[in-house]
Parts: structure tokens; sequence; C-alpha cells
């Protein structure tokens, strides 16, 4: 948690909650999780790719399950005393209430850690030339010796 949302020194417990959310894979939870950092001082947000269906999906054929949707499912670990305001604000932001705009579901957690960053430090900015994915993500090669073989061959890098 930023320490602006909270007065616990960095590295102590502290009483939060863990505000989850699974929207469609839009861009709700990019724009959301921009939203909740520019907007409420929000730091600590998680977001993944998930396959998820939902209750408003037609069923398959002969009542089998429809193909299951990309999603992304955001966690966000928040202090208890605003945990209802940023609960709300997060429905609202991600429009939830539409027709297939997700769930979003609000839990206690045992513990949590004060996380805060120093306020010296520039935000870094990602070039679009730095980040690798798909068919450039493998675009580095280091020579290896092939186990059975012992025949040398270049390998993709990570």
């Amino acid at each position: 948690m930023s320490s602006a949302l909270d007065d616990s020194p960095a590295g102590q417990p502290v009483s939060s909650k863990l505000i989850t959310g699974t929207f469609p894979d839009d861009g709700t939870a990019q724009e959301l999780i921009k939203a909740l950092k520019a907007e409420k001082g929000i730091i600590t947000a998680n977001m993944f790719p998930c396959r998820g269906l939902g209750g408003s999906d037609e069923p398959g054929r002969l009542g089998i399950l429809p193909a299951a949707k990309p999603v992304q499912v955001v966690s966000v670990v928040v202090p208890e005393e605003r945990a209802d305001e940023l609960f709300n604000y997060i429905c609202t932001e991600a429009n939830i209430y539409r027709l297939g705009g997700g769930v979003v579901y609000q839990s206690t957690l045992q513990s949590a850690t004060a996380f805060s960053l120093p306020k010296d430090i520039k935000e870094e900015k990602r070039s679009s030339s730095t980040r690798r994915v798909g068919a450039n993500r493998r675009s580095v090669a280091r020579d290896s010796t092939d186990r059975r073989t012992g025949e040398r061959r270049n390998e993709p890098v990570d």
C-alpha cells in the first residue's frame, strides 16, 4: 500500500482488504490500474490474464458449456479503512454494471505489509522497443550443446 494511504511505516503489518475483479479483455483492467494510481494513489495492484465464463453467456449446443473467453483479473490490496470507498470506485471506474462487465468482490486479509516507494525516484517509462512480445520475445540466441547428440546449436533465450 502506498504510504500516502497509510501512516504505518513501510514493512510493517497493517489491517487490509483484498479487492479482486474479473473483467472482459477489452482494456478495462489496464485503464483501471492506471486510474487507481493516478486518482487514488494505489500502487499495489496486480493484473493477470485468464479464461472465464459468465452467467450471462449463452449455453453451447446440447447444454454443453460455451467456449471460455479471455478475461483479466485485477487484485488490489487496500487499507481496511478505505476499502469500501475503493471498492465503489473500482466498480464505477470499471463499469461493471454493463452486461458482461465483470464481477468484483472484497475479502479480508489476515495480514498485509505496508509498501511505499521513495518520493525522489522518477517513474520509469517503458519504451516500445524494449518490450519483447510474441515472436520478438525469442530474438536473442545462445550457443548450447544438444545433450542427446552432442551437436552445437543456437538456442533462443527469453
